[in-house]
């Protein structure tokens, strides 16, 4: 569990502290960061309530790691590049 909640908060604080990298304002990136945020936690807060604590993790971590898998296959489209 505790290496659950290391890599969790690394992985958190490296999408949100990399959000100045991203094509774009940095101002509109880190507001939409924050906004999406919101409905996050309040479905964390019904899930497990209603899954309980330990399939709500599951459930969400096969949801990231699934995520992560696809965006490693996706094709890189010239208008989402980042020129520095």
């Amino acid at each position: 569990m505790a290496f659950i909640f290391f890599v969790n908060s690394m992985v958190y604080y490296g999408l949100s502290l990399n959000v100045g990298s991203l094509g774009g304002s940095i101002y509109l990136n880190n507001f939409l960061s924050g906004l999406v945020e919101m409905p996050s936690y309040a479905f964390a807060q019904f899930a497990v309530e209603a899954m309980g604590r330990q399939r709500t993790l599951v459930l969400l971590l096969a949801i990231a790691g699934s995520g992560c898998l696809i965006s490693g296959f996706a094709q890189v489209s010239k208008c989402w590049t980042v020129h520095q």
